[in-house]
Order: C-alpha cells, then structure tokens, then sequence
C-alpha cells in the first residue's frame, strides 16, 4: 500500500510539473501515458523516468538562473534550458502517441541518457 500511495504522490508531483513548464495538454498526455503505463506493468518506471527528465529540467533552470544573473554567456543557458524542455516533451510525445504499445515504455529510457547532467 505504501508503495502505491509513493508513486500516486509522485506521479501528481509529475503532473504539476509538467503543467507549470509545458501546460495543460502536456498534463493530459501525461495522465493517459500513466494510466498505460499500469496497463503494462511498467508504472514504476514511466513515472521514474518523469521525476529523472524533470528534475534534470529543474536543475538546468536553477543553473540558468545562476548563470544570468552574475554569467556572461547566457544565451547558451537558455539554449541548455530549451533543449531540457524538449527532451521532456519528446518523451511525453513519443509515450502518448505510442501508449497502447508495451515496446514504447520499454524504449524510451533513452531519453535519460540523452539529457541527464
């Protein structure tokens, strides 16, 4: 129970996210991929693979933050920041348009090793 309860947590943590950075049709899809996801036993990992794409978002948004305010170069922050956000919505896009196939939620830890620190 403890563990269900965690990930109804975090997936609701994930979706205001992902509301606030995408918006509301990001947030929707992101629903419909999670309630797949269950359907192919791989709800830990779909929401685990959420959390890592946005947090590594977050992280690029505190380091462009940082590097605005006392950088010189901020327009490679920034670019570092749309590239995160496009990599998130890549991953919500391809889960959504693939969400009644297991081999889509089997193939997208890809998107990790693509923009991860």
């Amino acid at each position: 129970m403890e563990e269900v309860l965690s990930h109804t947590l975090h997936t609701l943590h994930c979706s205001f996210k992902v509301d606030h950075y995408l918006g509301e049709d990001y947030d929707r899809k992101l629903t419909e991929v999670f309630l797949s996801s269950i359907n192919f036993k791989l709800f830990s990992e779909t929401v685990e693979l959420m959390e890592s794409l946005l947090q590594n978002l977050d992280n690029k948004i505190i380091i462009n933050d940082f590097v605005v305010r006392y950088g010189k170069n901020t327009s490679s922050a920034n670019l570092i920041v749309s590239y995160a956000k496009e990599t998130l919505k890549t991953a919500i896009d391809e889960l959504y348009n693939g969400k009644n196939k297991k081999d889509t939620f089997k193939g997208l830890k890809k998107f990790i090793s693509l923009n991860i620190f």
